[in-house]
């Protein structure tokens, strides 16, 4: 095999497989460790960050470590806020209880890959300033008042 054959099957490798990478519906995975003895601000934080993996097609592998065995209904909870609030965007698989730690994976489901309303930080309120004109999101108004 001369070396441009040997180039050329490598480049056709690569493009099979660049292909095959943009056909898979999950990019990747992502890994999210929480305790049991989370706080319900810092759960819900973490589940909107779930909500948003999934929308751009990752799979979302969550562990809930426990740190007696007073916890297994506390790690089986968050589990279940955790389905309730992906039911639209991703399924739970692989749900188990292994060394103290409830280990399950979310694949995100074909039809919650869309992002639908999402706003950027300098788009428009619906709110006005007072002048019946509406104010940007981060505090720039459209018309200085005078102060006379």
């Amino acid at each position: 095999m001369t070396g441009s054959e040997y180039l050329n099957e490598d480049l056709k490798r690569r493009e099979e497989k660049k292909k095959s990478k943009q056909d898979a519906s999950v990019k990747g995975d992502k890994l999210l460790t929480i305790s049991a003895r989370i706080a319900e601000h810092d759960l819900a934080s973490k589940i909107q960050n779930v909500l948003k993996w999934l929308s751009k097609s990752y799979e979302v592998r969550i562990v809930v470590t426990g740190d007696g065995a007073g916890n297994k209904a506390k790690q089986e909870d968050i589990a279940q806020r955790f389905e309730a609030s992906i039911k639209d965007t991703g399924k739970i698989v692989q749900k188990r209880l292994r060394d103290n730690d409830l280990r399950f994976n979310i694949l995100p489901t074909a039809g919650g890959s869309a992002v639908a309303g999402k706003k950027g930080l300098l788009d428009v309120k619906e709110t006005t300033n007072g002048l019946n004109e509406p104010q940007a999101a981060r505090g720039l108004h459209t018309q200085a008042r005078s102060a006379a």
